[in-house]
């Protein structure tokens, strides 16, 4: 039996299931197809999804709509999937989140046969769009606050319950006694799947 059929059995008539099952290794070489499908087994069964990983390590998979699923790959790691609807075909938004040494993420999309989209769907934020001064905030220090930020690391999330992609600026690098100051400085930018592209 082949592997796609294998997935379409013990998944059908879910698509996310089946698509994360049926992901190709070069985009997913962490977990095998026996992975995949123990992580879906467990939980659809409502049960820590929780598999040792081809390196040895737990991955586990830690939230699944009919639209959406996150798997923590890694402690360092994670990924997630989103369906898009476009017209009558379906376009699947990939994250791969990085969080060492700040989390950092890449935003791909797919077609639902794993072929890389070749549209622009999102355009993301430039480092300013995150950066907004309070009142509470002389000019001077939301300046030293912007230097001490460093390197911008940009993390990407999907909502799980709707069709919103959100960027924020991740401070994970940052002096821990400077985080809070510069998170009352900074904004998540958000966009909204209009069933073509996402718009701010």
């Amino acid at each position: 039996m082949s592997v796609l059929l294998m997935a379409v059995r013990c998944c059908a008539g879910v698509p996310i299931d089946t698509l994360f099952a049926g992901m190709p290794g070069r985009l997913l070489p962490l977990l095998n197809l026996d992975n995949r499908l123990d992580c879906l087994d467990l939980y659809n069964s409502k049960m820590n999804a929780e598999v040792t990983n081809v390196w040895g390590e737990r991955s586990r998979l830690t939230a699944k709509t009919a639209d959406y699923l996150r798997v923590e790959l890694s402690a360092a790691s994670r990924m997630e999937l989103k369906l898009l609807p476009l017209g009558n075909d379906t376009v699947i938004g990939r994250i791969h989140t990085v969080l060492t040494p700040a989390a950092d993420s890449r935003v791909d999309f797919f077609t639902t046969a794993w072929e890389p989209w070749g549209g622009v769907l999102v355009v993301p934020p430039s480092v300013d769009e995150f950066w907004m001064r309070p009142d509470t905030v002389t000019e001077a220090r939301f300046e030293e606050l912007r230097r001490a930020a460093g390197v911008a690391w940009v993390e990407a999330a999907f909502s799980s319950a709707g069709d919103t992609l959100t960027y924020s600026l991740s401070l994970d690098n940052v002096r821990s006694d400077w985080r809070e100051e510069m998170r009352r400085c900074l904004r998540p930018v958000a966009y909204h799947w209009d069933g073509t592209k996402f718009v701010r």
